[in-house]
């Protein structure tokens, strides 16, 4: 938001010491005045006009479903973490008895070291 402020002011400060009035009536010696041409710069600033008002609801609503979901609770503390993902081979367990007992070996394993408080696993993403 800053960078679209900066970016938006520096351009308006530039032409600040440009003459506006002299600048426009000689600009608009060149634009036809026919009807036609009014309606379709009337069109285009029209269209401008929705696709900002797009982008701004668009915008907002981006917003905030980030701040939804960074101020979501979790239903755990995640102070002290540690998220992995562990692929197994399918041919070496090819049932899901295997790959039940392989995983229950590997949290057993996790759980006896000295610096880990708990351990578990699961299926699927852990928040959703």
């Amino acid at each position: 938001m800053l960078c679209g402020i900066v970016f938006g002011l520096v351009p308006a400060f530039g032409s600040s010491g440009v003459d506006l009035n002299r600048s426009l009536r000689e600009a608009s010696g060149a634009i036809p005045s026919s009807r036609f041409a009014a309606r379709l710069r009337s069109t285009f600033v029209a269209g401008e006009i929705a696709l900002a008002v797009v982008v701004l609801i668009c915008t907002v609503l981006l917003v905030r479903d980030f701040a939804n979901a960074v101020y979501r609770d979790l239903g755990f503390q995640p102070h002290n973490l540690m998220v992995t993902h562990l692929a197994i081979p399918p041919t070496k367990y090819k049932t899901e008895a295997a790959r039940r007992n392989f995983f229950d070996e590997v949290i057993a394993r996790v759980r006896a070291l000295p610096e880990v408080a708990s351990a578990g696993h699961q299926r699927g993403h852990a928040v959703q």
